[in-house]
Order: C-alpha cells, then sequence, then structure tokens
C-alpha cells in the first residue's frame, strides 16, 4: 500500500527539503476554497513553485471545493499533477468532469464525504480510476480517524472484485500506522497521511 504524505499538514517551508530526504514520488496536495470548506489552502501557483524545487514529486490533487469545473483545468496541464479528485457531493455531470479530467491524460477520482454512502456512485465506478474515502470530516489536518470508513472500504472493495472493476481505494484523514495496516489488509491501496506523517 502507497502512503501518500499531505502537504497540508506539513511546514511549508521545509517541504522541498522533506520530500527530497524521504524521496517521496506522490504527495496528497488539498486544494480549498472556504466556501465547499470552512478553510482556504493551496492553489495552482504553489503547485507551479513545487515543479521547480521537487520535479520528481507527483502531486495528487484533492478538489475541496464547491465548484471543481473552474479548477481543473489549472491543474490539468501541471505536468507534474498525476491525478485530480472532486468531491461527489458538488457534481451534477460526474461523469462528464470525470472525462475532462481524462482528456488532459491524468488519473480521474470521486472523493466522499463521511456522510455520503458509497452506494450512491455504484453507477460510476466503472469510469473512474480512483475513489477516496473520507475518514474526517474535510477541511482540517489533525482529525480523528471516522470508524465507519471501515464500512466504506469494504462495500467498495467487495464491489469492485464482484465486478471485476479496476478502480484504487484511497483513505483520507486521521489515518495512522496501525489504522493504515488495518485498511491495507481490507483491501486499501493508498493513505493519505498527514500529522501521523510529518509529527
Amino acid at each position: 500500500m502507497k502512503v501518500l504524505p499531505s502537504l497540508l499538514a506539513g511546514d511549508l517551508g521545509a517541504v522541498s527539503t522533506i520530500l527530497k530526504k524521504h524521496k517521496i514520488s506522490i504527495c496528497h496536495f488539498d486544494v480549498m476554497d472556504g466556501h465547499f470548506v470552512p478553510e482556504i489552502s493551496f492553489g495552482s501557483f504553489l503547485a507551479k513553485c513545487l515543479v521547480g524545487s521537487n520535479p520528481e514529486t507527483k502531486l495528487d490533487v484533492h478538489l475541496m471545493v464547491s465548484n471543481p469545473v473552474w479548477q481543473i483545468s489549472h491543474f490539468a496541464g501541471l505536468d507534474n499533477v498525476y491525478r485530480i479528485f472532486f468531491h461527489w457531493e458538488v457534481a451534477s455531470h460526474h461523469k462528464r468532469l470525470l472525462e475532462k479530467i481524462r482528456s488532459y491524460k491524468k488519473l480521474a477520482g470521486i472523493a466522499l464525504n463521511p456522510e455520503t454512502s458509497p452506494e450512491l456512485v455504484s453507477w460510476v465506478l466503472e469510469f473512474v480510476d480512483s475513489v477516496c474515502v473520507m475518514s474526517v470530516s474535510p477541511g482540517y489536518s489533525g482529525q480523528s480517524f471516522i470508524e465507519s470508513a471501515y464500512s466504506k472500504v469494504k462495500w467498495l472493495a467487495d464491489e469492485r472484485q464482484k465486478k471485476n472493476l479496476r478502480f484504487s481505494i484511497v483513505v483520507d484523514g486521521g489515518v495512522t500506522e496501525e489504522i493504515a495496516k488495518k485498511l491495507e489488509q481490507m483491501g486499501v491501496d493508498e493513505c493519505v497521511m498527514g500529522t501521523s506523517f510529518f509529527k
């Protein structure tokens, strides 16, 4: 299972050094608009800056924004972005957005808030590259893992096997080393770790 460090929890002044020290190939890049979530975080300008200082590190862009259509083109055009997630809760045309991301030759994913049932996305699973299960309420780092995420992971893993699908399962929020081990056994492919990685 891959571990994706979340830049939101790191010291931005030392991020470049930390990524190089640990030879991180992919890191999680949270984009917040102050509307879909209460905080405002990173934008495409910082993503461009990271290209120059860490050209070997790819960005896993997580759009926690009310209007992902506006943001996709800003990030999808960057060489170091390899995947873009948007939230199920804010989109009306999920398949269209997935196709837009893929048109830039990027992987396309859907993220689910803790309150969102995974059954809602069943029809779109054949079109996604990844599904991200939020195991905290999006918007802040340092929160505790929400236990109901386990049942979502199980449902997604069962659906993937039953329908012979290829999407990866990602879990984001409050993941510790102990929790990561359990998630790996359940079929999770990637975990986003913030506070527990940069501690």
